[in-house]
């Protein structure tokens, strides 16, 4: 897979969980492997690595107060094990592991609870990453940091990007009330440059135990997604999930158990023809908008329009107009724009949209959306 989307140019991202093992009890890996709480016999099926309860710790309790650092970064989360990561042989066995996955040719990383690894353990396991065949450099990373007080989100800067929760909140709330005129302004959100921060309005956790918007939310939630995909701040996580049915802890849908497999149940393939299958991201108001982002990448944004709290308009450069209507009835827009005079199909939404004279007049449906780019001409 990582090969054949290699030759397309895709990259593909591991999502590495290095902070911590397993929970309580005992039980039997996807590979085979028996395993304890603290004890890993065999981790890559080869007999030579394995750890031990020294290589955790070195607190073993879980983490009661969130504004000691130390305890953040050296006790356990939410019960799980958690590896000492200052230990030179976790980190071995932690770059072994990533740069396995690096010499398949897996361009980059998402680091799940990068926050509960001090920093200082990560600069040494980062540093010693092998550099991506076929895509060169190092692997891109972006860390899982929910920045506070304690320990802030810049602390992670120095290892790659950070996940910007406080713009998810902030703008997923925004949109939730129909208040979006002041987010066109959104610059360091968080102490994050935007070349810093990753930015998305849901993702699996926030889906499930914050969800201001979601799937579930339907128009108003993919016209969030669309702005944040508009918006030149942060690089953009669109959601690709599926239906969880209100019960937080559901896996994906599932074969049930197959012959075989020594850890049970298996994921069916993707379907998102399926009921069961969201797949956010083919919605025509994401799929348009990725190709918007890609048409106006590098321009700077300057404001067109707004009328009241819940409607605003911008040009992205002489490249790229976008109108956004967070309300309950239609707006009748007019706006002035850097586009060139034309015809251009509006690739959030239906239908084309005449510039004439350097201005637009159009009419946006409840929560709707007009992007227009400069390439995106009608025929």
């Amino acid at each position: 897979m990582v090969e054949t989307c290699a030759e397309n140019g895709v990259r593909i991202y591991v999502d590495a969980v290095i902070n911590h093992m397993t929970g309580p009890g005992e039980g039997t890996g996807s590979a085979g492997t028996e395993w304890t709480q603290y004890e890993y016999p065999d981790l890559f099926g080869d007999g030579d690595a394995a750890y031990s309860r020294d290589n955790f710790g070195p607190c073993y309790e879980e983490i009661e107060d969130w504004e000691d650092k130390e305890e953040v970064q050296d006790c356990q989360l939410l019960g799980l094990s958690d590896l000492d990561t200052g230990d030179p042989d976790v980190q071995d066995q932690l770059v072994r592991y990533m740069n396995e996955l690096v010499d398949l040719g897996v361009a980059g990383f998402r680091v799940d609870a990068s926050k509960h690894i001090p920093e200082g353990d990560m600069g040494e396991i980062v540093d010693r990453l092998n550099e991506v065949p076929g895509f060169g450099g190092t692997p891109h990373l972006y860390h899982e940091v929910y920045g506070d007080d304690t320990i802030p989100y810049t602390a992670y800067t120095p290892y790659g990007q950070v996940t910007n929760f406080d713009y998810m909140r902030d703008v997923a709330a925004s949109f939730a009330d129909g208040d979006i005129v002041d987010l066109t302004s959104i610059s360091d959100h968080g102490d994050l440059s935007s070349d810093e921060a990753v930015v998305f309005i849901d993702n699996h956790d926030t889906q499930r135990y914050e969800p201001t918007l979601t799937y579930l939310d339907e128009d108003r939630y993919y016209l969030a997604t669309a702005f944040m995909l508009a918006h030149p701040y942060g690089t953009p996580v669109v959601m690709s999930s599926y239906d969880f049915d209100g019960n937080e802890a559901e896996g994906p849908p599932s074969l049930g158990e197959v012959d075989g497999n020594p850890a049970g149940s298996i994921t069916e393939d993707t379907d998102c023809s399926s009921a069961d299958w969201v797949c956010e991201h083919r919605d025509e108001r994401v799929t348009g908008m990725i190709s918007f982002r890609n048409a106006v990448e590098g321009t700077d944004l300057v404001e067109r329009a707004e009328q009241g709290a819940s409607r605003v308009a911008f040009d992205r450069g002489e490249e790229g107009f976008a109108a956004f209507n967070a309300s309950d009835d239609e707006w009748e827009l007019s706006a002035e724009t850097s586009l060139p005079d034309g015809t251009y199909v509006n690739v959030a939404g239906s239908g084309n949209v005449i510039v004439s004279d350097g201005k637009i007049e159009a009419t946006l449906p409840e929560d709707g959306v007009i992007a227009l780019y400069v390439g995106g001409e009608a025929e």
